[in-house]
This record gives structure tokens, C-alpha cells and sequence, in this order.
């Protein structure tokens, strides 16, 4: 846990040096960020909800590489979460996840710091929670 935290910490300082496209992202980026997480409200003890962020991109329509996104059935629990299908990175180490028909952007999660390590922080449209992405400690 604490080496892909430090891992993961560095990738974010290297990353934020003015990446802004999907795929201009470094691979020590893709690589820090396409693992499995917790997912659940900020603030709330971890639950069991698994988050996986695959690293293989996969081209849609618009042309734009998303890659998948694979959700436990302990995540059925989060409404906002049912949708979401694929994600890519953005700059800073962000990501973005996207769901719908057409796929389009339903959230943005961006990294922090806590006493813990280096986790992902956001939400989406409509729903007033802040929710985490936290790598799972393996």
C-alpha cells in the first residue's frame, strides 16, 4: 500500500507538469492509475464496493480512447455509479469516467493527500455526495 501510494504520489507531480489530453498521458500515469480501488463516500469507513480501471483503451465512435471500467456487484448500491462504463485519465493524473448512450462525461476525479496516501476525490452531476477511489490494499 505505502509503495503504490509513493508510486502513485510521484506519477501525480511528474503528471501535473501540463498533460491536458487523454492521450498524452504518460504510461507511469496509466500505470499508476488502471488498478483496482474502494469505492464509497468520503469520510465513511471503506465498504466493499470494488472499482477496477482497466489500462487497454478501447476507440468509440467520436474517436476519443476510453478505456473499461468493471464494477463489483457490491457497487449496485451507488445509483450514480451503475452507469459508469469506461474512463480515461486527464491531466494531473485526473480521470474521467463516462457512461450513457451515447458515452458521454458523468464524473471527474481528481487525486489527493491524506494521512493515509494518495487517493481520487469527485463526484457527479446531480448527486450532492463526494465520493474516493482508493487503490486496494493488495
Amino acid at each position: 500500500m505505502i509503495r503504490a501510494s509513493l508510486l502513485f504520489a510521484s506519477v501525480i507531480g511528474i503528471s501535473a507538469s501540463g498533460l491536458s489530453q487523454a492521450e498524452t498521458v504518460s504510461q507511469a500515469t496509466l500505470g499508476a492509475l488502471a488498478q483496482s480501488y474502494t469505492f464509497g463516500v468520503v469520510e465513511n469507513a471503506p465498504g466493499s464496493c470494488r472499482v477496477t480501471l482497466a489500462s487497454t483503451p478501447v476507440r468509440h465512435a467520436l474517436g476519443r480512447a476510453t478505456r473499461p471500467v468493471t464494477l463489483n456487484s457490491a457497487c449496485q448500491k451507488f445509483a450514480s455509479l451503475r452507469g459508469v462504463a469506461r474512463w480515461s485519465p486527464t491531466s494531473g493524473a485526473s480521470i474521467a469516467l463516462f457512461g450513457g448512450a451515447p458515452l458521454h462525461e458523468i464524473a471527474d476525479f481528481s487525486p489527493v493527500q491524506d494521512a493515509t496516501g494518495v487517493y481520487l476525490r469527485g463526484g457527479f452531476a446531480g448527486d450532492a455526495h463526494i465520493y474516493e477511489l482508493r487503490p486496494r490494499a493488495e
